[in-house]
């Protein structure tokens, strides 16, 4: 398999070139497709933000690392960032949702 390790090379590259649609394409879809994991990770456990944003970097992780392992992607860095990041925002949006209806 292989693997980039450079943080955001795929995405400088994508400015770049002035290839704007494909960088939100991945910048966004990286995120906004681990929000739901935080969201519901969050509701239907009693785990804390904290360790929910944990779990969801090991989730990622074990992607990135499937797709290395079986040649099927790249292993990038950039991914298990932003896929991160989605999952700290669904956990803090379930987190506040929460105190909202307490």
């Amino acid at each position: 398999g292989q693997w980039n390790l450079t943080i955001f090379d795929t995405y400088i590259m994508f400015i770049h070139n002035k290839a704007w649609s494909v960088f939100y394409y991945y910048l966004l879809g990286n995120i906004f497709w681990f929000i739901p994991f935080g969201i519901f990770l969050k509701a239907l456990t009693t785990l804390n933000a904290r360790k929910v944003i944990l779990c969801g970097f090991f989730f990622s992780l074990t992607i990135e690392l499937s797709q290395w392992i079986f040649s099927c992607g790249v292993f990038e860095i950039d991914d298990l960032i932003l896929n991160t990041l989605g999952v700290c925002i669904g956990a803090c949006i379930m987190q506040w949702f929460m105190k909202k209806r307490a």
